[in-house]
């Protein structure tokens, strides 16, 4: 087996010949600098911009930030407050139910219309009907009916 004769590198020369590059550069013309001297500013130039763009648009988007932070913690809160009610609901609910029927039974016992002119026209029989339908809330309405002063000339 033939084996290639390894090529050496002598690093030592090749930084000699890199920073014999930058030796005896004129700052005024750089137009006539060798290249590597060239395209290392340009990419610093480049570099330094970019970084100073960044920077510059950064400090705008840190105060947007700041601000949408805030708005996070203030719809959290209400999130929060929103699954709080949600859990409850079906218990509201329920209890919602419950009182719509004990409304419609409360309507339930109150007199019909036909009971209601009966009562303040002062007939005799719609007021003894009336008693047995609303308990004892019918001698409150007979003192109030006694009060009244369309009703005091009720015989």
């Amino acid at each position: 087996m033939a084996g290639k004769p390894s090529k050496k590198i002598d690093f030592v020369a090749l930084q000699e010949k890199l920073l014999s590059q930058f030796r005896g550069l004129d700052p005024k013309d750089p137009s006539l600098w060798p290249s590597l001297p060239r395209y290392c500013t340009y990419a610093a130039v480049i570099v330094a911009v970019v970084a100073g763009l960044w920077f510059a648009w950064l400090s705008d988007s840190e105060l947007e930030l700041e601000a949408e932070q805030a708005k996070e913690v203030k719809l959290r809160t209400d999130y929060q407050a929103k699954l709080a009610k949600a859990v409850n609901l079906e218990v509201l609910k329920k209890q919602r139910e419950q009182v719509l029927q004990y409304v419609t039974q409360l309507e339930k016992q109150l007199p019909s219309k036909a009971e209601m002119d009966a009562l303040l026209s002062g007939s005799q029989p719609a007021v003894r009907t009336v008693p047995h339908r609303l308990g004892g809330r019918a001698r409150l309405l007979r003192r109030t009916a006694d009060l009244h002063p369309c009703h005091r000339q009720i015989p």
